[in-house]
């Protein structure tokens, strides 16, 4: 019933082409993800796909360019897959699912953190949570952040990039050593990693040098974390085109930036991505995904519900995002 129904919508939508994004796939709990959003195991992901592929036909990067660009109109119901920051476990649990179905998909990766020289600060914070479990460590934090025990979390939560000395702070008083955990658990991939996916035939882009929330940053300071991350990417991976996926969402980025990001003279970036979901955008070479890590809804959910709000979303011209 539900793939029935996802066909007639995607006909009275006309929305054919579907981009599902994930961070990653484990069967093992990952402490620096765990307390930030839904990790789907081996058998969830290839079961998403399993589904996907029964509505949908896989498309590389570049046919998605094209399709963009106006090169190549898209008529077949269509998906192409995309994996935000660089973890591991992607090289070590998602690709060989990929390669064993023949799906095309594109990394998106920060480039600070490659070959783990740096943790993002949200990945900190999920850090940090799991230490709660020690009234020791809640009563210090309560002290740290002038709460009491059952806000920490939230607060913590709440922390954008520019709070990482307080977040820092914060794991030194519970014992956390980020240098340490990097070095045992690598959760970021390798450069070599990195060109081992590369060489199999998937895409690498960018994703901001080290994950901040854009909408916080100043016009100029979104450029340089897109300039960065982008040179990065072309001076060691030979990718026919360069593509960006905006950290957290491209609310708020201003026609300014994105005209000047689409027009640098050394990093010029061909096309761009969001994380609205089924939206159109008045920026054509900046697409939406649709997050596939929701904790409350299944892959089957999200993409009916994405529709659903398409729809309603049309009735009011709220459809496509204006910038």
């Amino acid at each position: 019933m539900s793939r029935e129904l996802l066909n007639i919508l995607t006909k009275i939508t006309n929305q054919r082409l579907i981009l599902p994004m994930y961070h990653c796939v484990s069967d093992k709990p990952i402490i620096h993800l765990q307390n930030l959003y839904k990790i789907p195991n081996k058998k969830q992901f290839e079961n998403d796909l399993d589904f996907i592929l029964k509505n949908f036909k896989p498309a590389s990067l570049e046919d998605i360019l094209n399709h963009a660009n106006g090169n190549k109109i898209i008529e077949e119901n269509s998906f192409h897959l995309t994996f935000d920051d660089g973890f591991t476990e992607v090289f070590e649990n998602a690709i060989p699912i990929l390669e064993r179905k023949g799906i095309p998909a594109t990394l998106f990766i920060n480039t600070a953190f490659v070959e783990n020289t740096g943790l993002m600060f949200r990945c900190k914070v999920s850090l940090i949570i799991n230490e709660l479990k020690s009234t020791d460590a809640k009563l210090k934090l309560s002290q740290k952040l002038k709460c009491k025990t059952e806000e920490i979390q939230s607060i913590l939560l709440s922390l954008n990039h520019s709070d990482t000395a307080l977040i820092n702070e914060c794991a030194s008083l519970v014992g956390i050593d980020f240098n340490r955990y990097l070095n045992q658990n690598k959760p970021y991939l390798s450069l070599e990693q990195l060109k081992i996916i590369e060489k199999k035939g998937y895409t690498i882009g960018a994703h901001s040098f080290d994950h901040p929330e854009f909408k916080y940053l100043s016009d100029e300071s979104q450029i340089v974390q897109v300039k960065k991350s982008v040179d990065y990417i072309k001076s060691n991976f030979n990718q026919k085109f360069t593509s960006f996926s905006f950290p957290f969402t491209d609310f708020g980025i201003s026609k300014k930036v994105f005209e000047t990001i689409y027009n640098l003279t050394d990093s010029k970036i061909d096309i761009t991505f969001g994380v609205a979901g089924l939206r159109t955008d008045s920026q054509k070479m900046n697409l939406q995904r649709i997050p596939m890590e929701h904790k409350s809804y299944n892959s089957t959910q999200m993409l009916l519900y994405q529709y659903f709000k398409y729809i309603a979303y049309s009735f009011i011209g709220k459809q496509k995002i204006e910038r």
